[in-house]
């Protein structure tokens, strides 16, 4: 069980200056590989996300995947100047080449500790690579009719116990109209859902704890809800009360509660119905 494993050494590559930083009163510094100080980088910025507990950040940036490790300082209460001169430090660990043009879209686990990261890209391909070695373990190849725009690695939830092989499974979605369960393991797809809308916009999906359920946003200012035990791939509920696209879904780690964001700028919650309402 990867949470059972110890902390890993993530080594640097060779091919990565060392660059570092701290940020404070006086701004940020360091920088990626791509760029120079200032927190600047050769590309855009795509996807940025904890890693590891909070250990570290991953980001697509252009078509590099960069990781640093990053050392917050003890938060000082007494008043916010204090703790504007506090200094957060953070450095240039890993820096993995894609062979797309630009990263799409990242996804990996920041609940435990979990050496895979899965990176999208414009080349339409599905990586997956082992952070603490900086190796390349599988290639998923036009998984979608475009690129994938969302990820999301089954993270589960503290409150929740499911096998092993369940943390091999993961979900992809991209401006096809399509949703996909995928096997690491395996190598594979497990299931296809439709019937949601999305061919212009992104819209994120993602697996519920009890791993019964898929959530997904649309175009059609609805959430899409998914039985994934059913089997037939056809939505099991839509979700109204949006007035427009539907960007992002996620579940709650410990209530039957799903949140959805809307173009519109709104957060909105949906809770099971109560039977004996």
């Amino acid at each position: 069980d990867s949470r059972d494993q110890p902390k890993p050494e993530l080594r640097r590559a060779s091919s990565v200056s060392s660059q570092g930083g701290k940020t404070g009163a006086g701004g940020a510094g360091g920088g990626g590989s791509g760029g120079g100080g200032g927190g600047k980088f050769g590309g855009d910025v795509v996807d940025a996300k904890f890693y590891m507990m909070d250990r570290f950040v991953v980001a697509g940036v252009g078509s590099e995947v960069l990781l640093w490790s990053v050392q917050l300082a003890e938060e000082d209460k007494r008043n916010d100047i204090e703790r504007l001169k506090r200094n957060h430090r953070y450095k240039l660990r890993l820096a993995l080449q894609s062979d797309a043009k630009s990263i799409t879209a990242l996804s990996c686990v920041n609940s435990f500790l979990s050496h895979l990261l899965l990176a999208a890209g414009s080349n339409r391909h599905i990586s997956a690579w082992d952070m603490a070695t900086g190796q390349l373990l599988h290639t998923f190849k036009d998984p979608h009719e475009r690129p994938v725009h969302s990820l999301s690695l089954n993270e589960s939830s503290p409150f929740a116990s499911h096998p092993n092989a369940s943390y091999d499974l993961f979900v992809s979605a991209a401006a096809d109209g399509v949703v996909a369960l995928w096997d690491l393991r395996a190598g594979s797809r497990v299931a296809r859902f439709a019937g949601h809308q999305s061919r212009v916009l992104p819209v994120g999906a993602c697996l519920s704890p009890c791993l019964r359920y898929l959530g997904c946003g649309s175009e059609d200012r609805m959430a899409y809800l998914f039985d994934i035990r059913a089997g037939t791939g056809t939505y099991l509920e839509r979700l109204s009360g949006h007035s427009d696209a539907v960007c992002d879904v996620a579940f709650n780690p410990l209530h039957p509660q799903l949140v959805t964001a809307c173009v519109d700028g709104r957060v909105r919650s949906f809770v099971d119905k109560d039977p004996a309402a």
